[in-house]
């Protein structure tokens, strides 16, 4: 579970909404600013996403939105959120992390993205 994540989230993804996600950047924000530490803010849509809905169905969209949340909450430290901010949109808020520790997260959350759905290997990339 994600510390200081209420269950706020969409029963689709299981993740932080966007309500929950405004909240929590706005918490980190005041933190950062009283301690001086680093808070980075990203941002990844899943490129060509209206392709699977619209050749493999709804259903295959809706679990590729639940794996692609489920692996950024994998990635991403406890202590991070992962939020659907709409559609496709995902945001993740990272605390106290500098800006080369957040691409290299970035990209770790972009390769890891490939996924096997129904018997057909489709690429979804997360753009940082």
């Amino acid at each position: 579970p994600q510390t200081g994540a209420r269950v706020t989230g969409g029963p689709l993804t299981g993740i932080a909404n966007r309500r929950c996600f405004g909240e929590r950047l706005a918490a980190e924000i005041d933190v950062a600013r009283a301690v001086g530490q680093p808070l980075t803010l990203a941002v990844a849509d899943l490129d060509h996403f209206k392709v699977v809905n619209d050749r493999l169905g709804h259903s295959v969209g809706d679990e590729v939105l639940r794996q692609s949340a489920l692996l950024m909450r994998q990635l991403c430290r406890t202590t991070d959120l992962v939020a659907r901010i709409g559609g496709e949109e995902f945001a993740l808020i990272l605390p106290g992390m500098a800006r080369e520790s957040a691409r290299a997260s970035a990209r770790r959350c972009a390769r890891a993205s490939k996924r096997m759905t129904g018997g057909a290997c489709i690429r979804i990339c997360a753009s940082p």
